[in-house]
């Protein structure tokens, strides 16, 4: 009985003790409190998540990096036969009005990166663009543009051929006010844009072919001095830069400078990312880590293994030459 009585007493105060804790404010475990403040600590921001996926890396190895002044938000480049870069893009112009322009620049660069020459095309008040850049077979330069005038106002487009130290061959204007070449206006399109001729090509030593896309483009040839030849009505889905600008590597695989877009948060940044011949990610690289509606990049295959990308970051013009050999 003794023994029945001590058990029935043990039983009683363990509930008095529960009932005790029930009724007091709750108190967490040390193990809860540390679990709870590890999953509060691992839960990201949608920003703190933008700018993990911005950052990360696959350390693709940098044979070059090189900033240079600012050429507006979209700069054009391509990779040179030597070894060296063309590179076109906009600036702020000195000049001898109160009002504000804009110059194309043209600048010339070694394999090291280092300027061998660097030229003003176009001034003034109003948008300017370099549409499209190209190395000629006699080891000049071509370079297709846009300009949009805000005092006339006016629109026209131009194709400036450069020789190999830079110095200015000839130009050729397209007037989108009054048709390209005013006084054949019965061979082109009425109000012909300019605007969509994104495209130069180069075929063979005496003519360049310059096309777009979209209502009212066309497909014009120009020859060895400037002179405007045969313009084809109808432009080509196949020659306007859409969608992420790419590069195709060796092995079947290739580069590709991705946007990525936080629509919630108003942000955006550049990554380069390698894919593989399945199209698979193999290596990714961030780029620039703020950008702006309508930034673009060029990206250029550099050799076997090397891929060249410039694009604007941070009010500078930066280019950058990746390893992607595996």
């Amino acid at each position: 009985m003794k023994r029945k009585a001590v058990v029935t007493i043990g039983v009683f105060f363990v509930l008095v003790s529960l009932a005790a804790c029930s009724s007091a404010a709750p108190l967490a475990a040390p193990e809860s409190a540390a679990t709870a403040g590890a999953e509060s600590g691992s839960k990201e921001t949608p920003a703190e998540a933008f700018d993990r996926e911005c950052g990360s890396s696959s350390s693709l190895p940098r044979a070059l990096e090189k900033p240079f002044a600012s050429m507006g938000r979209s700069p054009k480049m391509v990779a040179l036969l030597d070894g060296g870069f063309l590179i076109a893009g906009e600036r702020e112009a000195r000049a001898l009005v109160q009002t504000p322009t804009r110059a194309v620049v043209v600048m010339r660069l070694d394999q090291e990166g280092t300027v061998a020459w660097e030229i003003s095309l176009v001034h003034a008040a109003g948008r300017l663009a370099a549409k499209a850049i190209a190395e000629t077979p006699d080891g000049g330069f071509a370079v297709l543009g846009l300009a949009e005038l805000t005092r006339e106002p006016r629109t026209y487009g131009w194709l400036t051929k450069l020789s190999a130290d830079g110095k200015i061959l000839w130009r050729t204007f397209f007037d989108a006010t009054s048709g390209m070449d005013a006084e054949k206006t019965d061979r082109f399109v009425p109000k012909l844009a300019p605007y969509v001729f994104d495209r130069l090509e180069i075929s063979g030593t005496a003519r360049f072919v310059l096309s777009g896309k979209g209502a009212g483009a066309a497909t014009a040839e120009i020859d060895s001095i400037g002179a405007l030849g045969k313009v084809t009505p109808g432009g080509s889905s196949e020659t306007a830069a859409d969608g992420d600008p790419a590069a195709q590597l060796m092995d079947g695989e290739k580069a590709v400078v991705a946007t990525l877009k936080a629509e919630e948060l108003g942000r955006s940044c550049l990554k380069l990312r390698v894919l593989d011949v399945d199209g698979k990610l193999r290596a990714e690289e961030p780029l620039a880590a703020e950008t702006q509606p309508g930034d673009r990049a060029s990206i250029a295959a550099v050799g076997a293994y090397k891929v060249a990308v410039a694009f604007a970051d941070v009010g500078a013009l930066v280019l950058v030459v990746f390893q992607t050999e595996r």
